[in-house]
């Protein structure tokens, strides 16, 4: 497994020859933002299940089930440019919240990843609505924090069928 960078759009990193607009597209993923103070929020993951935390953690926080695509590569490829360093995530799922790094580069270095990847053509991976919504329903709501997120937890459960019958309506 590894790192799970920036949420991004499949169609930018689509893994096809690199061009200009897309080249662009790619920079902009990598910009600090006013929010990124402590640098870019990324998560680093060693399995399949931890992989999921992350995808129902972002799904959560938006309470939304659409598709989620990031880039993932390992950690030795990312130390490369600079230290990956533990910071407290901010997601409504603390187990997800405990995988979260940060990536406090300075700009150039950020532009050196994103040409990087996006010279080796790295494809972004998509996890589709459904798998959202499954990695979501396999939480109930006291994993996760807030209102809003639990019941968005509740509202998935119910779609997938994951209540039993009695608990539904």
């Amino acid at each position: 497994m590894g790192v799970l960078l920036r949420q991004t759009r499949k169609s930018t990193w689509s893994g096809d020859p690199p061009d200009e607009q897309r080249r662009q597209l790619a920079l902009e993923t990598f910009r600090r933002t006013e929010e990124d103070t402590d640098g870019l929020s990324v998560f680093e993951v060693v399995d399949a299940r931890e992989r999921e935390l992350v995808i129902a953690a972002i799904a959560c926080a938006r309470a939304s089930d659409a598709p989620i695509d990031f880039l993932e590569v390992s950690r030795e490829f990312l130390e490369q440019y600079g230290t990956i360093a533990p910071t407290p995530g901010t997601t409504p799922l603390p187990a997800a919240n405990a995988l979260h790094r940060s990536l406090n580069w300075d700009r150039e270095t950020l532009e050196r990843l994103a040409m990087d990847l996006f010279e080796r053509q790295q494809a972004a991976v998509r996890t589709k609505s459904a798998d959202v919504r499954a990695a979501v329903s396999k939480l109930g709501p006291d994993d996760v924090e807030g209102e809003r997120a639990r019941t968005f937890v509740m509202r998935q459960r119910e779609k997938t069928g994951a209540l039993p019958p009695h608990r539904r309506g």
